[in-house]
């Protein structure tokens, strides 16, 4: 059994002071790929310790999937109230431009092209 790093892992015996079926992580897989430090965890995710051991010791766990949160529809305008409330948009109305979006005006009338040849031509 070929063990990598960040593996599930539980003990397939007895190894005191931890018990057959104790789980952890592999944190270290030597250059031989025959022993392995391995994290032991309580159920709460505590370190219990940190053991060297032989991949004979140990099986490999599939890692519990991760749950899926269910879509959620969300109007535009509830979307709004919550982005406002995280502070990442105003709460204006939907459909207005921001103030600001465009920037200054500019062009010939504005004063912003003056002295720029271009200006003559888009006319």
């Amino acid at each position: 059994m070929r063990l990598q790093e960040l593996d599930s892992v539980e003990l397939t015996r007895d190894l005191p002071p931890f018990v057959r079926g104790t789980r952890g992580v592999v944190v270290l897989v030597y250059p031989s790929g025959k022993q392995v430090e391995v994290e032991f965890l309580n159920p709460k995710g505590d370190t219990l310790g940190v053991e060297s051991l032989p991949t004979a010791f140990l099986r490999k766990v599939p890692r519990a999937p991760k749950p899926k949160a269910a879509p959620r529809k969300v109007s535009s305008q509830e979307l709004v109230k919550l982005l406002a409330q995280e502070g990442n948009v105003s709460d204006r109305r939907i459909g207005q431009p921001h103030p600001k979006a465009f920037g200054p005006p500019c062009g010939p009338k504005a004063g912003g092209l003056e002295g720029d040849k271009r200006a003559s031509r888009i006319g």
